[in-house]
């Protein structure tokens, strides 16, 4: 008989990093950088923005703080619009999509801007808040914006770069089903996969598409995206 085989097992350790080179001056390597306002961290988990919009909406969470000893709910909810909204919803299709372990600071940042603009105690729930200031939560920005890219889509109101970026189910089988006039979905495994833009978009549109998808204007399209939303709270 012949001797039992031996395995060799090799464990390879790669402790150095390609040296990249454009005009002959090296490019270092970073972990996050800014582009166009938005802090792109190189695992895309979007700590790195998050963090930088949570300090902003601190900053205004403490001008509603000092403001609402002298304005009334209506002022204060203006101003949430003013110096909270902008920083929640830039390029919120990007990285609002998130592990919610991620987000969980800036919900409970909006949590509290929404108890100081109706002056509740800081224990009370706030559901019905966002309910009473018809106020999407952060997901629901996401959800809200990335709606309007797909019906923009459909409309042909995005730039010719986006052509093909969405392919309806009629163009890739010719089945008659239900289906046929919505997008189609990808198989798709991997969490970045998942929470990509393409993804999402996908599977939010084609839950809408049948009741509000067939809105006659943009403006008609966000007013009953936002109403379905807030319904979903």
């Amino acid at each position: 008989m012949h001797p039992p085989a031996t395995v060799l097992h090799i464990h390879l350790s790669i402790d150095y990093e390609p040296i990249i080179m454009i005009n002959s001056k090296v490019i270092n390597r970073v972990y996050s950088t800014k582009f166009l306002g938005v802090y792109v961290d190189d695992s895309l988990t979007w700590k790195c923005h998050i963090d930088h919009v949570c300090k902003k909406i601190s900053k205004g969470i403490g001008i509603l703080t000092k403001a609402r000893k002298y304005l009334n709910k209506r002022t204060l909810q203006q101003l949430y619009y003013t110096f909270i909204y902008p920083y929640l919803s830039y390029c919120n299709h990007v990285w609002g999509n998130t592990y919610s372990t991620y987000l969980k600071r800036l919900t409970l940042l909006q949590k509290r801007a929404l108890r100081i603009i109706t002056f509740s105690g800081f224990r009370e729930h706030t559901d019905v808040l966002f309910q009473n200031l018809k106020i999407l939560k952060i997901r629901e920005i996401n959800m809200h914006l990335l709606g309007q890219f797909v019906y923009k889509f459909s409309e042909k109101m995005l730039p010719r770069t986006f052509n093909g970026m969405f392919r309806l189910n009629a163009d890739i089988h010719s089945y008659n089903t239900r289906s046929a006039n919505k997008f189609h979905v990808n198989v798709v495994k991997s969490d970045l996969g998942k929470r990509s833009i393409r993804h999402a978009s996908i599977l939010l549109w084609n839950s809408i598409a049948d009741t509000i998808g067939q809105a006659t204007s943009l403006g008609m399209f966000k007013s009953q995206l936002k109403m379905f939303l807030l319904n979903k709270q």
